[in-house]
């Protein structure tokens, strides 16, 4: 082995260098071997070449991009019940954080694309006046651009806006209803914020990390895999605005809230699943249960703060 080989051997679960090991071989190498710092035990041949113990069916581990939509299925299945997940995904697992990127940024672009139908047509609705059934409108008029613009507004709504105005087509940042806009960014937060609050508690643990090995890479692994109800949610207050402004309906909006609202608790409760579950089965931390009690505290505590403020 050579010594720039040697160098990039690392141990999997706390990162320390196993160089120094690997320089005391001589005529031959050791199956098997413990890391020095945690006590990890380990085969030789897993730690030179990670990809060895790579799992077939997780997103990080795919060898090539067009793998992740195969391993998108099987990866949410097992995410969707989080001690099932971090059985199989613990401190040793070999992390890609920019492919775990990559797989989070074509979640939101599915998600976004499944939302511009609603989105479109209540931009269409509200707008522009165009009468359900029939009817056309100043973008009509416009042809193929004026459809480009619908595409545009169903897209950034409600970051972004084509309006057509005393002088024609202008180009706005906003000019949506301020609740419209605040909406979009309060139901993510509802999970986002608690999600990082889980985060900042853990990494103001330094003991408990040091006693599991945990490294900042497995804090931030966690974390944005926490952003997939996120994602869905952002999505979601997209659509209800759309779908509000299509069926111009009070029983439709308050019918939507509540399923809204259903998706926003579950999401909660898995939050915290998902990070109880990461201490426990994926990292062994140790006592685990009183961390799980203050994390619960804090990150719901911050989601009351999130309504409060949003509600005044």
């Amino acid at each position: 082995m050579t010594a720039q080989h040697a160098q990039s051997v690392i141990c999997p679960k706390c990162g320390y260098d196993q160089s120094g090991a690997i320089a005391t071989w001589e005529d031959q190498c050791p199956i098997e071997g413990t890391c020095p710092e945690c006590g990890l035990g380990f085969a030789w041949a897993n730690i030179i070449d990670p990809a060895r113990v790579d799992l077939r069916w997780y997103i990080e581990h795919a060898p090539r991009k067009r793998d992740l939509l195969v391993r998108s299925p099987p990866t949410l299945r097992r995410l969707l019940i989080p001690n099932l997940y971090w059985r199989s995904v613990g401190v040793s697992t070999r992390i890609e954080i920019r492919t775990l990127l990559l797989w989070l940024l074509l979640l939101l672009l599915v998600w976004h694309a499944l939302a511009l139908v609603p989105v479109g047509l209540g931009n269409w609705q509200e707008s522009w006046g165009m009468v359900r059934g029939g009817g056309f409108n100043d973008f009509v008029d416009e042809g193929i651009p004026g459809v480009l613009y619908e595409l545009h507004n169903a897209i950034f709504a409600p970051f972004f806006r084509v309006q057509y105005g005393y002088y024609g087509l202008q180009y706005r940042l906003g000019g949506y209803d301020y609740q419209d806009v605040r909406a979009v960014f309060i139901v993510p937060g509802l999970v986002a914020l608690p999600s990082t609050m889980w985060l900042v508690l853990i990494w103001l643990l330094p003991v408990t990390r040091a006693r599991s090995s945990l490294r900042s890479v497995h804090l931030l692994r966690a974390w944005l895999l926490t952003l997939i109800p996120v994602i869905v949610l952002f999505e979601c207050a997209r659509i209800l605005i759309g779908f509000v402004a299509w069926f111009n309906s009070a029983a439709f909006l308050i019918s939507f809230a509540f399923v809204l609202l259903a998706i926003i608790l579950l999401s909660l409760i898995w939050v915290q699943w998902f990070w109880i579950a990461a201490m426990k089965v994926g990292w062994g931390i140790k006592p685990v249960w009183p961390i799980a009690v203050l994390g619960c505290i804090a990150s719901l505590l911050t989601s009351a703060i999130l309504i409060v403020s949003g509600t005044m």
